[in-house]
């Protein structure tokens, strides 16, 4: 009886042929182990070898980078050492030639570094000037700017001008100053440069009598006293001091010129490089925003650099303007000129005028001839001067 109810238990559990199978299905899993780690012996030599070539190769290709860097350093050496006699020589037109070769070579920053060493030379010079205006690189062109700015007159835009402007010995020629002038220390070096910013777009916000009230009020609130002994180095607290508007921004105001003259004829001005001349020294213009006013105390000024100055924008075309009351719209950098204070109780020293803050330098002037009570209709603005017909 026993025997038979084990023989039904075996028959229940399976029968022999499923018992006979056990063995393979635990032997199975091994055999999916071993072929996994085959296959990944496989690959792994497979990558190892692919790796292993790009490396190889990698190595191969900056080893000959290298040696074709070395290669071309020595070419310039060589160049530059037979190309000296020219570089160092008077003749200018040999010495820019020069300096053509040397931009052939390919390498404009080579040619930069050369020239800026010798930036009075007329050859050195108009080599630059190659570069700023015709350098395929952006990075090249900028790095000539930098390099001509020290010596003349060199801008990293288009003049807002453009159309009517007109060289001057101050800006291309042995006159010629510098954007920063001719300073006599780092604050007053860095603030002639802002007064020598022509790039500030003509995208205009328009400004009143009142925002330079509130504009200077605000400069007095934090204790910077005008004085050409304390012009600050540091210009960030001039930066978004008004509604977003502070040095920098490009400005424009409409009103009536009350006066306009040359600067310092005599001594000449530090931004300017003390050059003696009206071509070489700004225009200053008072500005108020009624046609009768009389105290310049109330004035606000703008400032004409000599830089490419048109000619229309002279002061015997400003004084017809004053003479006749006619309205003015004059747009340009705001700036706020450190060296000077603005009318006070017991103060009107001059320049005098109601604030520090000027239109400086000026980028564009317009008239109304036909403007009724302080407005101008749409299509009544004409620049003072006009571009040439085509």
């Amino acid at each position: 009886m026993e025997d038979e109810r084990a023989r039904q238990e075996s028959s229940q559990d399976g029968s022999p042929q499923s018992t006979a199978e056990r063995p393979k299905q635990a032997n199975k899993p091994k055999k999916e182990g071993k072929d996994f780690w085959d296959k990944f012996s496989t690959i792994s030599t497979l990558l190892s070898t692919i790796l292993i070539a790009a490396v190889g190769g990698y190595v191969g290709h900056r080893f000959e980078e290298q040696q074709a860097e070395e290669q071309k350093k020595i070419q310039e050496t060589q160049a530059v050492a037979q190309l000296m006699p020219f570089l160092t020589g008077k003749d200018q037109q040999q010495k820019r030639t020069a300096f053509i070769a040397i931009k052939a070579l390919g390498n404009t920053k080579l040619m930069i570094d050369i020239a800026s060493s010798d930036p009075q030379s007329p050859g050195a010079r108009e080599a630059l000037r190659d570069v700023e205006f015709h350098a395929p690189l952006q990075s090249d062109r900028e790095l000539a700017v930098y390099v001509l700015r020290n010596f003349e007159f060199a801008i990293a835009c288009d003049l807002p001008f453009q159309e009517v402007a007109l060289q001057h010995p101050i800006d291309f020629s042995d006159q010629s100053c510098g954007m920063y002038g001719n300073p006599s220390s780092t604050a007053l070096r860095i603030q002639n440069l802002i007064k020598n910013n022509f790039c500030a777009t003509t995208d205009f916000t328009d400004v009143s009598t009142s925002d330079f009230s509130a504009l200077q009020q605000q400069v007095d609130s934090k204790g910077i006293l005008g004085d050409t002994s304390q012009i600050p180095v540091d210009r960030r607290p001039f930066k978004h001091v008004l509604k977003d508007v502070g040095e920098g921004s490009a400005v424009r105001f409409t009103g009536y010129i009350m006066d306009a003259h040359y600067s310092n004829l005599g001594k000449g001005e530090s931004v300017n490089c003390k050059s003696a001349g009206p071509e070489a020294n700004d225009i200053h213009i008072s500005l108020a925003n009624k046609a009768d006013e009389s105290d310049l105390c109330q004035s606000i000024t703008a400032e004409i650099s000599p830089h490419m100055r048109p000619e229309g924008w002279e002061p015997a075309a400003l004084a017809r303007q004053a003479e006749g009351k006619v309205l003015v719209r004059i747009g340009g950098q705001l700036m706020y000129d450190a060296g000077h204070r603005p009318c006070s109780d017991g103060f009107r020293r001059p320049p005098q005028r109601l604030s520090t803050w000027e239109i400086h330098p000026v980028y564009s002037i317009e008239i109304c001839r036909n403007a009724q009570q302080g407005k101008c209709p749409a299509d009544g603005w004409k620049p003072l001067a006009p571009p040439p017909t085509q």
